[in-house]
């Protein structure tokens, strides 16, 4: 039987979803040698993406294939802290965590005052918005572009970088010095969301401006990408299924 799995994490102290040959450990790892103590066998888990190191998500699924239905008590009593399990349902045979999901949702958090209590689940952000009416323009700018291999840390690795956007948005909020970004979309490429931000920042700032960032969208970067936006503000946060209506957790950082 396949069965999902509806998890979040907290990715600062992982090497982001994927299994790795050595170093740190993976959510995905984790996940696994949690359902061979609980079960006794071992237990492949297919993701419904990759997140960077760093990266968390408040809403993830990934399906695995057992006899019957672990014990959702004993996974989290099994799985460290910074991990947890939802839910656990089954679904149809051939339901697939990845290739199913219809759109994914990421969140990227900002906040401009040192915090010992967020520094790991937002960015601690040194510069200055003074054109946030820009930042606005080249989010509109987004929704209406498809290609985004400008704005992919690995293109050469993907048969396509074209991905459908359906929302994409800043909520500058100044008196509190807390900033948070928006992007939905059938699909993403490598790092393209920490690319995204990291342009937009610098729209923001006045570094580059709206042509600028607009002819990058048409392909025409003046040279590789060499910058990205932090790990630790980004959140993937809703993964949409035809046949899954579950409620995802909202991430609540303030």
């Amino acid at each position: 039987m396949r069965f999902f799995f509806h998890i979040s994490f907290k990715g600062t102290h992982y090497s982001g979803w994927q299994r790795q040959t050595k170093g740190i450990a993976s959510i995905q790892e984790e996940l696994e040698n949690a359902l061979h103590k609980v079960t006794g066998s071992e237990t492949p888990v297919m993701g419904c993406g990759r997140t960077d190191a760093g990266v968390h998500a408040s809403s993830f699924f990934a399906h695995f294939d057992a006899s019957t239905c672990p014990d959702i008590i004993k996974l989290n009593y099994t799985l460290p802290a910074d991990i947890v399990i939802h839910q656990v349902f089954q679904v149809q045979q051939d339901a697939h965590a990845r290739y199913d999901a219809l759109s994914r949702t990421y969140d990227y958090f900002i906040h401009a005052s040192k915090n010992a209590f967020q520094d790991e689940l937002s960015f601690l952000y040194g510069g200055k918005i003074i054109f946030p009416e820009r930042v606005h323009e080249a989010c509109d700018y987004i929704l209406k572009n498809q290609d985004f291999k400008s704005f992919c840390k690995t293109p050469e690795r993907h048969k396509s970088t074209v991905c459908t956007i359906y929302e994409c948005y800043w909520e500058f909020d100044f008196d509190e010095g807390r900033h948070h970004f928006r992007i939905k979309a059938n699909r993403f490429l490598k790092s393209m969301v920490r690319i995204l931000v990291h342009d937009l920042l610098a729209v923001g700032e006045g570094r580059i401006s709206l042509e600028t960032f607009r002819q990058c969208l048409e392909g025409n970067r003046d040279s590789q990408i060499h910058q990205i936006a932090y790990p630790q503000g980004l959140y993937l946060s809703e993964i949409e299924y035809t046949y899954l209506k579950v409620e995802q957790p909202k991430i609540k950082l303030y």
